[in-house]
């Protein structure tokens, strides 16, 4: 019994000594690491990650065409590295009561010490890291209304003539980490794929899946959701799910339960020889308290790069931490990050959506110039989504946000894979890089012209995308005015007598040379089609303009097409319309009150000015805008609404709702609700066919004090005219 006691002490001894050895070498310890030391307390131990340097080339394994060779190859590598790196180590920990948690992945255990043996880990030979396992917290809360009718988010990316081909996704199979799937719901049920691989609850709640939260259950409808709503509300309605629970129903997760869910993904039944792991994963999570950051410390980066080796698609949702500049997030902003922005009603990209540029560089995109952020754009303003009916009992919920633009680009992946195979001696990694720039390089460019940091490159076009990647031409048209491929051209309200040009931007998305022919229908000498640069044979890639000019003589609407003639296969005949309204400006309102530069406004504030009647007899609406910003940049929601026309005057009843965005940044919301009953009154004989011009006023209350604010007047006729009033300011109590 003693020589067993020497002989243990005599190792420990030695292990000590060893350890002093390489105390030159220690890990460096975050400064929020050394806090937690110092807080946990007498007793208490402290939650790390210990990280070792030896790792494997993951290239060995990419470079490989057999997916499922490749993929039994690596788990095999990363559990033998692991195992030989972790051994003593992780006995050493068992003898001091400590239970390890391997994360083989990406060679690191995660453990719960005292603080004391912090410094001993970060000084054992072969650690390269030690780590705080710090908690990440879920995505916001949702704010859920019901539908008031199914949404087109699903339409807006392309996916019915891939539908119509039938190609919906059969045979992929997508992932979900979230706060779980309600495996119940009538939209979910049959898609899930079933058996002990197929969930992964870390948490040991439930051996199937559950979602007491909600907000996995709509993101993974999004991307493989039916139509027992009598629309289909996923991308890929034929592709299965699975799912990891990484967020308990508590909230926060551990950043190493997220590392467990990687490592799951990548042998869901822990058999390297079944490959039964995911083609898609899907994260509509990051981290939105650490905007404009590079976070790769916490070694999430390396589980993305260990999938993505094996050919797996990883997606991540931009973030909501817009509308400012520089608000990208982590993990959506590595250099291997998909990251999707919103975009709303209109094809205008979402205040809340997180924009670049990257505090991460060097994308694995590079056939841009500059790296943008987020990548693409997807729908994510009340969108349509299967929610639990123990959280919304109505089972289906509209949603805001970018967690639900990632799972369309997730089903879109999911949709092109199911159809587009390997090429032959292609590897892996290049079959799923091909893919994924497949997506993103036949995107309908939103916003300023090119790929920018607030819609990427712009918005998923499937069909595009469908004809680069099956070799085939496609022809992308693309207009000035949002959304800009409707193809529509309005020129709106131009004044008789002026002329306004404008131009249709055609490009050829696909692979293949596309022969076009254009003829036109436009009503000279109003619309003229101006200059045609396309040539009869438009090759991969390029694009020409037909610029048509508007030209007005009188206050009339005009419209008339121009058809496109070409060998896209979907669309052979094109018709563009183009339309514009003779219509003179409505005069611009005069302010009064309070005036301009005015100091010690006591609130409440009432504000007032003078609107004349409109020269062509329309109705005019006005709006009154107030923000402590002289350029009124979006979001601006200061709005107050009346109008005045030829048959009377409309008085809308006035309703106030506080907005708060800052303490030094306060707009508001006025909400004008019509006097329906007033206006037949006077527009219907109650006014006489007399003019009248209003003096319009309103009190405004609750300004912040010691506050200098702007004020403006924008007056909209009834054909889209808009003028605007000086911009005054004054500066409250």
């Amino acid at each position: 019994m003693h020589k067993y006691l020497v002989l243990h002490l005599t190792s420990l001894l030695i292990g000590v000594l060893l350890l002093s050895t390489s105390a030159a070498q220690a890990a460096v310890l975050a400064p929020e690491l050394r806090q937690r030391m110092e807080t946990a307390g007498q007793g208490g131990k402290v939650p790390v990650i210990v990280h070792f340097a030896d790792h494997i080339n993951l290239k060995e394994f990419s470079q490989r065409s057999d997916r499922a060779a490749a993929r039994a190859g690596l788990v095999r590598g990363l559990r033998d590295k692991a195992r030989n790196s972790q051994g003593p180590l992780q006995s050493f920990l068992r003898r001091q009561g400590g239970e390890p948690t391997e994360l083989w992945l990406i060679n690191a255990l995660a453990v719960q010490v005292p603080p004391p043996l912090v410094e001993t880990l970060a000084a054992w030979p072969g650690v390269s890291a030690v780590e705080l396992d710090g908690q990440i917290s879920p995505p916001a809360p949702v704010t859920m209304a019901v539908p008031a009718e199914p949404s087109d988010n699903i339409a807006a990316i392309g996916v019915e003539p891939l539908w119509s081909s039938g190609i919906t996704g059969g045979g992929v199979v997508v992932a979900s980490f979230d706060s779980g799937v309600d495996v119940s719901h009538p939209d979910l049920e049959s898609r899930w794929r079933g058996g002990t691989n197929s969930w992964f609850d870390p948490y040991g709640d439930s051996v199937t899946p559950y979602d007491v939260d909600g907000h996995g259950t709509a993101v993974t409808s999004l991307m493989v959701g039916g139509a027992a709503s009598r629309k289909t509300i996923g991308v890929a309605p034929d592709a299965q799910w699975i799912s990891a629970k990484i967020f308990p129903d508590s909230g926060d997760a551990n950043a190493s339960t997220i590392h467990l869910a990687f490592q799951w993904a990548l042998d869901p039944d822990g058999d390297p020889n079944t490959d039964d792991a995911p083609d898609v994963v899907n994260n509509s999570w990051g981290f939105e308290t650490a905007k404009n950051q590079c976070i790769t410390s916490d070694f999430f980066r390396s589980d993305v790069q260990a999938l993505q080796s094996v050919g797996i698609h990883v997606v991540f949702s931009a973030g909501n931490s817009g509308p400012a500049a520089s608000t990208s997030v982590s993990p959506a902003n590595y250099p291997e990050g998909l990251a999707v922005g919103s975009i709303g009603p209109g094809y205008i990209v979402s205040s809340f959506s997180s924009r670049g540029p990257s505090a991460c560089s060097g994308s694995i995109f590079n056939d841009l110039p500059v790296d943008v952020y987020p990548e693409l754009v997807a729908p994510g303003e009340l969108v349509t989504v299967a929610y639990p009916r123990n959280v919304f009992p109505f089972g289906y919920a509209s949603v805001s946000g970018t967690s639900f633009t990632a799972p369309h680009v997730s089903g879109a992946l999911a949709l092109l894979r199911s159809v587009i195979p390997p090429l032959a001696g292609e590897s892996i990694d290049a079959y799923r890089l091909r893919l994924e720039l497949g997506l993103l390089t036949t995107t309908a460019d939103l916003g300023p012209l090119g790929a920018d940091n607030s819609y990427g490159r712009g918005l998923v076009d499937l069909p595009a995308a469908y004809a680069r990647l099956t070799s085939q031409p496609h022809l992308s048209v693309f207009d000035p005015i949002a959304p800009e491929n409707d193809d529509q051209l309005d020129f709106g309200p131009v004044t008789p007598g002026a002329v306004k040009e404008l131009a249709f931007v055609l490009k050829n998305s696909g692979t293949a040379n596309l022969f076009i022919n254009i003829s036109s229908s436009l009503p000279a000498p109003e619309l003229t089609l101006l200059a045609n640069s396309c040539p009869a044979d438009l090759l991969p890639g390029a694009q020409c303009t037909l610029t048509v000019r508007f030209a007005p003589t009188d206050f009339v609407n005009s419209s008339g097409q121009i058809v496109i003639n070409s060998n896209d296969g979907r669309l052979p005949l094109r018709p563009l319309t183009v339309t514009g309204i003779g219509n003179g400006l409505p005069p611009a309102a005069r302010l009064l009150a309070p005036f301009n530069n005015a100091v010690f406004v006591t609130s409440p504030v009432t504000f007032s000015w003078v609107q004349g009647e409109d020269f062509d007899g329309d109705v005019l609406n006005m709006t009154l805008l107030i923000d402590t910003d002289p350029h009124f940049n979006p979001p601006v929601r200061t709005i107050f609404v009346s109008a005045v026309g030829t048959f009377g005057v409309l008085i809308a009843s006035l309703g106030f709702f506080l907005w708060p965005r800052s303490n030094k940044r306060r707009p508001y919301l006025l909400i004008a609700g019509v006097l329906l009953m007033l206006w037949l009154m006077v527009a219907c004989g109650g006014g006489g066919g007399t003019t009248i011009v209003a003096t319009d006023s309103i009190v405004v209350n609750n300004l912040s004090p010691a506050t200098t604010y702007f004020w403006k007047v924008q007056t909209v006729d009834s054909h889209g005219g808009i003028s605007e009033s000086e911009v005054w300011s004054f500066t409250t109590r």
